[in-house]
């Protein structure tokens, strides 16, 4: 029997709109789990895969990762209620990509893509196209992504984006007062004073800015514009950090006395540490600490490649090969990769995460000028993108 469910309370609760049609999605919703609504039971219809993709093509994405960990388990749930085969295989895929709210395996995709441009595998257009379907795809924790591809691009490449308007169309996708600040000296002061203007919108109750946020901007050309904006609205700066600046300007901390901006330094909120012994390898991790003590102690490559970082990742510093001879990394290049891809975490004795792969591997190949076939590597890595869900019909050359 089909449910004909009201979208609005009664007269007399006009002013609990908002509460009722939230309530009453939630009971539609449950309605789904239940089994309700016959073959128009999307719950029903779209196994895991297929709603993950759903989600995707909806927009629904922008609810966060919460939507799509929810729906999947709703999906299950039915399924087994109704003791139906479902593609249970691909729930590794959803793990990897949600279960952090964040898919953790895009990360070096900026540097994965720029060695592709380099061998003219892929134009500009279509990096940014997934570099921000990716970004989109995750709640939080990688939001940096787009900017960090950006920031490596340089100026004419701004300048580009700025012409054809490209960062109005993806303001959701890049926080642009976080690119370094030579290229926000592209920027127009009226587009600058706009972003600052944003920044303080998203807190107009506590009239607080976080450094952090507005580094960059006052490390530009553009300090006056948000210096004004600051003391205009009278916003309180905290977290202030030590700035090396030229002798020529004042540093931003005297620019912020000199506006009569209100600001607490950063040594007030931190715990400061005193320095510590260098200990090589500490934990049994490699970090660019260690680089001296490699060189100095000629470490060898493949005793380098079976390290993890401090995050467990593996094949963390591609750039330390160029410590080496190029002729002997070329010889040992498929045993470097073989022994990063399986390097354990010495804590648990297990195998390293392997999120910085798809970036690290073509960034040593490069570097090292390893001899391989650039189309059957990039092919590879669209694979991937495309079991990610990241590049879709019509993503790469939109």
């Amino acid at each position: 029997e089909a449910w004909d469910l009201p979208t609005k309370m009664p007269e007399a609760s006009k002013n609990n709109d908002f509460l009722a049609g939230w309530v009453l999605s939630g009971v539609r919703y449950r309605l789904y789990e239940l089994g309700e609504f016959g073959q128009d039971n999307f719950l029903r219809t779209f196994g895991i895969r297929d709603s993950m993709r759903q989600i995707l093509q909806n927009g629904e994405m922008e609810e966060g990762s919460f939507t799509v960990c929810e729906r999947l388990q709703s999906v299950l749930r039915l399924a087994n209620q109704e003791k139906r085969e479902l593609d249970i295989c691909y729930i590794n895929y959803a793990w990897c990509m949600y279960y952090q709210r964040k898919d953790m395996s895009v990360i070096t995709l900026p540097e994965a893509l720029l060695v592709f441009e380099r061998h003219r595998l892929i134009t500009e257009k279509a990096s940014l196209n997934l570099l921000v379907s990716a970004r989109n795809m995750s709640e939080k924790g990688i939001s940096w992504l787009v900017n960090d591809y950006i920031n490596q691009k340089g100026t004419d490449f701004v300048t580009k984006l700025l012409t054809s308007g490209w960062f109005e169309e993806n303001a959701k996708s890049v926080f642009a007062l976080d690119l370094d600040s030579s290229l926000l000296n592209c920027f127009p002061s009226k587009k600058i004073r706009s972003l600052c203007l944003n920044l303080l919108g998203c807190r107009p109750h506590d009239r607080m800015v976080e450094y952090r946020d507005i580094r960059n901007v006052l490390k530009s050309r553009h300090r006056d514009t948000a210096l004004d904006i600051l003391s205009q609205y009278n916003v309180r700066v905290y977290d202030v950090e030590e700035d090396s600046c030229s002798a020529e300007e004042p540093s931003v901390k005297e620019s912020l006395q000199m506006a009569g901006i209100t600001f607490t330094e950063e040594a007030e909120n931190s715990i400061k540490t005193l320095p510590k012994k260098y200990v090589p390898f500490e934990n049994g991790h490699i970090s660019e600490e260690d680089f001296p003590y490699i060189q100095k102690n000629n470490i060898s490559p493949l005793e380098v490649a079976s390290y993890t970082d401090g995050w467990d990742f593996v094949m963390p510093y591609v750039e330390i090969y160029k410590q080496y001879a190029e002729a002997e990394i070329q010889r040992i290049a498929r045993s470097i990769i073989s022994m990063s891809m399986f390097a354990r975490v010495r804590s648990i004795d297990m195998v390293g995460a392997w999120d910085y792969l798809p970036g690290s591997i073509p960034q040593f190949l490069e570097q090292e000028h390893i001899p391989v076939d650039w189309q059957k590597i990039f092919s590879a890595f669209m694979g991937y993108m495309q079991m990610s869900l990241i590049e879709r019909d019509g993503l790469r050359n939109g």
